[in-house]
């Protein structure tokens, strides 16, 4: 993937009327097709799988191709990333001899005036201000961590020279381990928990602390759980989260089913803090769940009501990790680093019970005792390690992009994943074999 000026690149894209193709049909691409349909840029092509839900929406001056097929276009057109998976399908653009491949966050830092974009003829899972969010966390992040992030060739000697500032994009607090659904295919493995808990506020909090310390700055704090309004103290650890003021914003992941109120719901009024529902109305889950519309449009209410910044994402499918039935896929190391390369998490760490993780797979399981191994987490309770090795430590496990043992029994979370239907429920614990 090209580094670019953007500004530079769309003079040249007028100038000499270069084609354009944008990967990824989803909010995002339609958003940044609207972006440069708007500032006089022709897109000629988009480029998704789901070429079949594509040609059901009327976009008669656009042409759709699958992947596959998309081996005939031109290999000089000027093809921009609307997907979650940039390094994956930027591999795979280049194994097809494209040579013009982009990334499309510094087109929209470059125009930001999409704010009044309106897609009254398209019906998206994801509503725009989930994409806003991700389009600020681009223009947060460090250019040069985020270079250093991707590369799997620097030692851990040449990475502590990077503590002294460390900025991480995302953190997943969980806060329990219970939740108002049983889906049989959580990447958080709450379906093998058969006795869940809440997360202890004073480990939370002390870890809390300890992470805050040594890191210069965390675009997002995302609390979690299981159904984080399932632990009636939510509002204690976002009062403490908003005591500190080196991150950017708190983002609360819930599915809806459990209004707050009181504390739980004034401690949402804060500016820093956002929530995110995940829709889960238009899934089988509502032949068992047959509650879940009538409190999504109760929960959306009071968002409303009480002017709480929220975002909404529809789900249909869910990419088939392999949560159902935990088993060892015996890959050998280059096939575990591809994996985890690939996979769209592999920079979102996990936060439980007092050890930070690099993914909610490899936290839970080890929470479940089903795989564990010491390199793959940080002890934030290790009252051993001091202020200085802590930042050490953090700074190797974040940049040093290396699969950890969970990969091994995690089918990944790349473009190639097939699709599954999302929150398909069970009404058992799931026990792993």
């Amino acid at each position: 993937m090209i580094d670019y000026d953007p500004d530079l690149l769309l003079f040249e894209i007028k100038k000499l009327n270069k084609e354009i193709a944008i990967f990824g049909f989803s909010t995002e691409g339609i958003i940044l097709y609207e972006v440069l349909r708007k500032n006089g840029i022709k897109v000629s092509y988009f480029i998704d799988e789901k070429k079949a839900d594509i040609n059901s929406i009327n976009l008669s001056d656009i042409k759709i191709y699958k992947p596959s097929e998309a081996s005939t276009l031109n290999k000089e057109i000027i093809i921009f990333l609307a997907t979650k998976y940039v390094n994956n399908v930027a591999e795979k653009l280049k194994k097809l001899e494209f040579k013009n491949i982009y990334d499309d966050y510094k087109i929209f830092n470059f125009f930001k005036n999409y704010d009044d974009i309106s897609l009254p003829k398209f019906n998206f899972t994801i509503d725009k201000r989930k994409i806003y969010r991700n389009i600020k966390l681009y223009e947060l992040n460090s250019i040069r961590e985020n270079k250093i992030r991707l590369s799997p060739k620097f030692t851990n000697k040449e990475l502590v020279k990077y503590k002294e500032n460390i900025f991480i994009n995302n953190i997943d607090i969980v806060i329990t381990e219970r939740c108002s659904m049983k889906c049989l295919h959580c990447s958080n493995l709450m379906q093998y928990y058969d006795n869940p808990q809440n997360s202890s506020l004073s480990l939370l909090k002390d870890s809390i602390k300890k992470l805050m310390v040594v890191t210069e700055r965390i675009s997002e704090l995302r609390i979690i759980g299981g159904e984080p309004f399932m632990n009636k103290e939510i509002f204690k650890v976002i009062n403490y989260l908003l005591t500190f003021n080196n991150f950017d914003e708190i983002i609360v992941y819930t599915n809806a089913n459990i209004i707050p109120k009181d504390e739980n719901l004034a401690c949402l009024k804060n500016s820093k803090v956002k929530v995110h529902i995940t829709d889960y109305s238009s899934t089988n889950a509502i032949e068992i769940k047959k509650f879940i519309p009538e409190k999504l449009d109760q929960f959306i209410e009071v968002m409303k009501t009480n002017n709480i910044s929220y975002s909404i994402e529809k789900i249909i499918n869910w990419l088939d990790m392999g949560m159902d039935k935990i088993k060892n896929y015996n890959e050998n190391p280059s096939q575990l680093q591809k994996k985890f390369n690939d996979c769209c998490g592999n920079d979102i760490l996990t936060l439980l019970e007092g050890k930070l993780y690099k993914c909610p797979v490899s936290a839970h399981g080890d929470n479940l005792n089903f795989f564990s191994s010491d390199k793959d987490f940080i002890d934030l309770n290790d009252q051993t390690i001091d202020e200085n090795e802590l930042k050490n430590k953090l700074s190797i496990f974040y940049h040093g992009n290396e699969y950890v043992k969970a990969c091994s029994f995690c089918k990944g979370r790349s473009y190639d994943n097939k699709e599954i239907l999302a929150a398909e429920q069970t009404r058992e614990v799931v026990k792993i074999n």
